[in-house]
């Protein structure tokens, strides 16, 4: 994901300033990439001012490449999640932290299916952060679940959906189909 920060969310109150260090944290880790909004006010900004010199460093780096950055039109940081107040750097934060689920009904079978196809279709920043070192952080940035059992996969997406919801948010959901016995989605 390529998380956009704005300069209004670069001036924010310190829990803001939190967020933008925690969401950092995981660009340094190579799971999510950022981008510096503005890139030439970076300097004046409180973000700025208030990191330590080899943050700053890292932090004009990335607003330099934020500058030539060319649009993507493959690879695992298309979605882009702009950051611009305490709401949007808060919720940032959160998916910044969140692994990419994959839900499987068999983990050995459908995990060997779907590790092969990204292997042999993925491309390689998308094999790299979801086998790679990115993989075996805490939390990790790619993670595959499985449930065995009669509708227990069923089950288990509606559990995720409905504490999406409880703690409002909307489920990160691209697609989702769940068949039944007869073959027919749902």
């Amino acid at each position: 994901m390529l998380f956009a920060v704005q300069p209004a969310a670069m001036n924010g109150t310190e829990p803001v300033l939190n967020a933008l260090d925690s969401i950092l944290a995981r660009a340094e880790d190579d799971v999510h990439e950022l981008e510096v909004v503005r890139a030439d006010e970076l300097e004046q900004t409180s973000w700025y001012r208030s990191s330590r010199p080899d943050r700053r460093k890292l932090l004009e780096e990335i607003a330099e490449a934020s500058l030539h950055r060319a649009p993507r039109m493959r690879g695992p940081h298309l979605r882009r999640v702009e950051v611009s107040d305490a709401t949007t750097a808060a919720d940032a934060r959160n998916v910044a932290h969140t692994p990419l689920l994959v839900l499987l009904e068999n983990d050995v079978s459908d995990g060997a299916l779907v590790e092969a196809a990204l292997r042999v279709f993925g491309a390689q920043p998308t094999v790299e952060l979801c086998f790679g070192s990115p993989s075996r952080l805490d939390p990790p940035a790619f993670k595959m679940e499985s449930r065995g059992g009669h509708g227990a996969l069923k089950e288990l997406v509606r559990r995720l959906h409905g504490e999406a919801m409880a703690r409002g948010r909307r489920a990160a959901l691209s697609w989702l189909l769940i068949a039944t016995e007869s073959g027919q989605a749902k």
